[in-house]
């Protein structure tokens, strides 16, 4: 018995050296030959089947060999390289956009940049239009007015406030309050 592995390879190097030749007859005749044609068209729908087929079973047309994409990308507006710099006096509120929104809670905390786990202030992360309602979705948070200056991480969570402490945060960047 032979086995498909050897059989296809075997049978595409075989129709590409016929359909070379025939297509040299398709040139040589100027494209005026209806037979010639019509055979090149044939091997090569032949070739294109048999390439299909060989094509691993992991990575069939139907199936992409991409990972998923990853829920809840929480991008900042005035991110720069995961550091964001805030100047209190001015505003207390950071924008954004949710990337392959999946959910209706999120939120966010900011922490001590030693350590996550020394967490200074939580809050809700709410959307700009009032509502989670699209796959990419604008938000705001709004930062509380009594943080000091200094240097501090943001985490975003797609939870409730309540439930942080079960999730790892998503999105983590480097906070520059002035």
């Amino acid at each position: 018995m032979i086995r498909k592995e050897i059989l296809i390879p075997v049978a595409i190097i075989s129709l590409t050296v016929v359909f070379a030749s025939v297509s040299v007859f398709v040139f040589f005749s100027k494209g005026k030959s209806k037979f010639w044609i019509s055979k090149k068209i044939k091997i090569g729908a032949v070739l294109l089947t048999l390439s299909a087929i060989s094509v691993q079973p992991s990575c069939r047309p139907f199936v992409t060999c991409y990972d998923p994409v990853m829920p809840n990308q929480f991008v900042l507006d005035n991110d720069s390289l995961n550091n964001i710099n805030l100047d209190i006096s001015e505003t207390n509120k950071l924008t954004g956009i949710i990337y392959s929104r999946e959910g209706t809670e999120f939120s966010y905390n900011i922490s001590d940049t030693s350590s996550t786990a020394n967490v200074l202030f939580k809050g809700e992360v709410f959307p700009t239009d009032g509502v989670f309602d699209s796959s990419q979705e604008n938000f705001f948070v709004e930062i509380d007015t009594s943080i000091n200056p200094g240097q501090y991480r943001i985490s975003f969570f797609n939870k409730s406030v309540e439930l942080q402490d079960e999730y790892s945060g998503w999105g983590i960047y480097l906070l520059n309050i002035k």
